[in-house]
């Protein structure tokens, strides 16, 4: 089986599920959306990156110029199956190319695709929709979304997730002294660790947290460390006023700036003892995924739409408001060992809901499909 996936080099899953279904014996060659590149496992075959670069046309057009080498390189395809990662509202201009291929199509939507774009871009990438023979979703609140909108769908839509790399590098770490964790990340020791947030992002809400953060009682206040992951995302000056508010607050607490990987992002997951996650709006958020398969005790706000986990049997603390923040967070603080007892549990469910290994034959099996549906 040969798999043709245009997705982005620059972005964290697509080249994981590219690795994991060659894993597979699956045969795939991976396109870059931006640069037309295509890394084939083997090597990178720029024939249409150049066509792209020598196309001359003016910035403002080079959108457009790219769809149409994307259909050149379509109609040239020998793969048996073509997979899109992420649902630009523009590949509609490529359904006249899908529908003469005469091969089974796809498209995994991420969520951002289609929740951050007006009705009139998601009318447009519906006919996208429509056109190929398979619409994929990493949750099931996303799919529920489009179909409320166009029920005609449903046939083709289904659920295959993305597996979570760093949780092998958890189960690495696991055992890891706790002191060696903290001297590694430059974080002092504390009777108990709060990890705010995940990222830099403004959606994460950190002046708010950290407001809030400051109505616990005195005590509590002064035996917990707070740990702010600002290692990605967000801008250089909002993350310098999280800094300031920090500084003002009076609270104990850890910047991280540097971008972590593998051993340090473990243990950024597996020092804590709590975790809170006060979200904007968010689907099935991987980070807080890792702090729950490392054993941390989460907070979460009510009006994140994590029903996936509930069903599946995760224990979190939910809070509806940042005025509520303080005294949820007091009693998990006060209820420490009261969370093993759903440690172990948490951690089945996410490992079966997120491990690779659990997670790639939904990608197998759609592709499976597919090959038998077009015969």
């Amino acid at each position: 089986m040969t798999l043709l996936l245009i997705g982005n080099h620059g972005s964290v899953f697509p080249g994981e599920v590219t690795r994991e279904l060659r894993d597979n014996g699956i045969s795939v060659s991976h396109v870059d959306f931006v640069s037309l590149a295509v890394e084939r496992g083997d090597g990178t075959d720029a024939t249409y990156a150049s066509l792209l670069r020598n196309s001359r046309l003016p910035m403002k057009l080079q959108s457009l110029a790219r769809i149409g080498i994307l259909a050149k390189m379509l109609e040239e395809s020998s793969e048996d199956i073509v997979h899109f990662h992420y649902a630009r509202w523009f590949y509609f201009l490529l359904v006249p190319v899908i529908r003469r291929l005469g091969k089974p199509v796809a498209v995994t939507v991420y969520g951002s695709d289609y929740y951050r774009i007006p009705r009139w871009k998601r009318w447009l990438q519906r006919r996208f929709f429509h056109a190929v023979d398979a619409v994929t979703f990493t949750n099931e609140a996303t799919m529920q979304s489009l179909l409320a909108e166009d029920g005609t769908l449903e046939a083709k839509c289904s659920v295959t997730r993305f597996g979570l790399t760093p949780l092998e590098a958890i189960d690495r770490y696991r055992g890891t002294d706790r002191e060696r964790m903290r001297q590694a990340l430059g974080v002092p020791g504390f009777p108990v660790t709060v990890c705010c947030g995940y990222n830099a992002n403004t959606g994460q809400q950190h002046l708010k947290m950290i407001e809030a953060l400051q109505k616990l009682p005195e005590p509590l206040r002064r035996t917990t460390l707070f740990l702010f992951p600002l290692t990605y995302g967000g801008s250089e000056p909002y993350k310098q006023s999280v800094i300031s508010a920090l500084k003002a607050s009076g609270l104990h607490y850890t910047v991280l700036e540097t971008f972590l990987h593998g051993e340090l992002n473990a243990y950024v997951r597996l020092l804590p003892d709590i975790m809170v996650n006060m979200l904007v709006s968010d689907q099935l958020s991987g980070s807080m995924q890792e702090h729950l398969y490392a054993g941390n005790c989460v907070i979460a706000g009510t009006w994140l739409p994590y029903g996936v986990f509930e069903q599946r049997g995760v224990v979190m603390a939910r809070a509806d408001s940042f005025d509520a923040l303080p005294r949820i967070l007091a009693e998990q603080i006060g209820n420490l060992h009261g969370c093993e007892q759903y440690r172990d549990g948490n951690r089945r469910a996410i490992a079966a809901l997120s491990r690779w290994d659990e997670v790639i034959g939904a990608w197998k099996a759609l592709y499976a499909h597919l090959l038998r549906e077009k015969r």
